[in-house]
């Protein structure tokens, strides 16, 4: 039976879009749901948390949020119900960076963000694990891998990177979660003189990946031409994203963090222009756009694989 599952519950990026014309790729902010047997990774608490967390289901015995970083878009689980109890005996482990940290707490303020305070989420493991890209962490489920992805104000390790290394019965599955990174430009249209060097790095951590879920807000013509003031805003274009997954042999790219300017017939129009341009390069993968409701079957654990793990 397959039981490792990649599950999309919010694709938009930088705010929520709730009218019909973006319905088809989704409008809720960033939330994904990588299930791996009992085991179940929440990757970002946009607006999507919502629907996301109900995978929290009796049949969990562990489960994580893993934030990429501390923005509104990432970080906004206040009426997901799981954060304030669930089944789990030590609640959902948390991990980020020091910005996720930090607007954890803030918006946790009992005061003005919101009424309850962090001390409050019994849902929630009261450890968070620090990140600042470059761990390798070893867990009962996978292999976790982290980088530090520049986007501002932080800068170098304003967002973290995800991969997860999942062991199954017929070798091993690995899953990339990359958003809200750029490697071109800082803020105010400033080249970023360590570009190449983030490139390299950003290949070699994506290398050979079989599901890479990674920002593509804007396109090259936006990019470039349109719109240059984004360069620096802390996003990549979608034609460098395809361009560095095919030099990294990745299987399956999922662009997403949507941006709140394309509706669904703007973004059938360029979905069609990444795969032209995804086939005009030669890339050796599959390329398509994330969408809300999208679940993406991975393979099979091994046979005691992971309760083994858990038990030992």
């Amino acid at each position: 039976m397959e039981n490792i599952n990649l599950n999309i519950y919010g694709t938009r990026g930088s705010v929520p879009c709730g009218s019909a014309e973006f319905m088809e790729f989704g409008g809720d902010t960033s939330s994904y749901a990588l299930r791996i047997g009992n085991t179940l990774r929440l990757l970002d608490a946009g607006s999507g948390i919502t629907r996301a967390s109900r995978e929290l289901t009796s049949d969990i015995h562990r489960a994580y949020l893993n934030f990429s970083h501390g923005h509104p878009d990432h970080l906004n689980p206040g009426c997901a119900g799981s954060m304030y109890f669930n089944n789990l005996e030590q609640g959902i482990f948390v991990t980020g960076n020091a910005g996720a940290k930090r607007s954890l707490e803030k918006f946790f303020d009992g005061k003005d963000f919101w009424p309850v305070p962090l001390s409050q989420l019994g849902g929630l493991n009261k450890t968070f694990l620090e990140l600042g890209g470059g761990e390798t962490i070893d867990y009962p489920d996978c292999e976790m891998k982290t980088l530090a992805n520049y986007h501002p104000p932080l800068g170098l390790g304003g967002s973290i990177a995800y991969r997860f290394n999942i062991p199954t019965a017929n070798g091993t599955v690995s899953v990339a979660y990359t958003t809200d990174m750029e490697f071109d430009f800082m803020p105010v249209n400033v080249p970023n003189p360590n570009a190449e060097e983030l490139k390299r790095k950003y290949v070699n951590f994506i290398m050979g990946a079989d599901v890479l879920l990674a920002d593509t807000q804007f396109t090259k013509e936006e990019y470039d031409a349109e719109r240059p003031i984004v360069r620096g805003f802390g996003h990549p274009n979608l034609e460098q994203v395809i361009d560095l997954a095919n030099e990294a042999g990745v299987g399956l790219l999922l662009g997403t963090h949507h941006s709140p300017n394309h509706p669904d017939a703007m973004m059938r129009t360029i979905e069609k222009h990444g795969k032209d341009y995804a086939q005009g390069e030669g890339f050796r993968g599959d390329f398509t756009f994330a969408r809300d409701g999208m679940s993406i079957p991975l393979g099979n654990t091994p046979q005691n694989g992971v309760e083994e793990r858990l038990a030992a």
